[in-house]
């Protein structure tokens, strides 16, 4: 029986009410991002959850995000098979170094990009 599961999660991410306004310059996006992976108690995978700006949506920002990045980039990049439209948020599980400095940091309706955090959970175990 495992002992731990490890998982991606998004139950630390701020509501994306929390982000309004005019775009954050890319560098803020960066540091943001730095800042959240060194939170990740147990690691991450390199993917990260993008919070989106009110003005678009998931699939509107996928949309955008392929159409802007390099053809070759594209095929490096994964998204998760879920977008978050209840959060307005989409994760990458994996994206080119040269596509999250380019466009996801540039790109107008990026609000908040954040480390993809792995989460170690114990199993439930039996009473005795």
């Amino acid at each position: 029986m495992l002992s731990h599961v490890v998982a991606w999660c998004v139950a630390l991410l701020p509501p994306a009410t929390a982000v309004h306004g005019g775009k954050r310059p890319p560098q803020d996006l960066h540091e943001g991002l730095k800042q959240s992976q060194a939170k990740c108690a147990h690691g991450h995978n390199g993917g990260v959850i993008v919070l989106l700006h009110e003005a678009t949506t998931p699939a509107a920002y996928r949309t955008s995000l392929l159409e802007r990045m390099h053809p070759d980039h594209a095929r490096a990049s994964r998204f998760r098979h879920t977008d978050w439209t209840h959060i307005r948020a989409i994760s990458l599980a994996s994206v080119h170094p040269t596509t999250l400095h380019e466009v996801v940091f540039e790109h107008e309706h990026t609000a908040r990009v954040l480390a993809d955090c792995h989460v170690r959970a114990q199993l439930p175990q039996p009473i005795k």
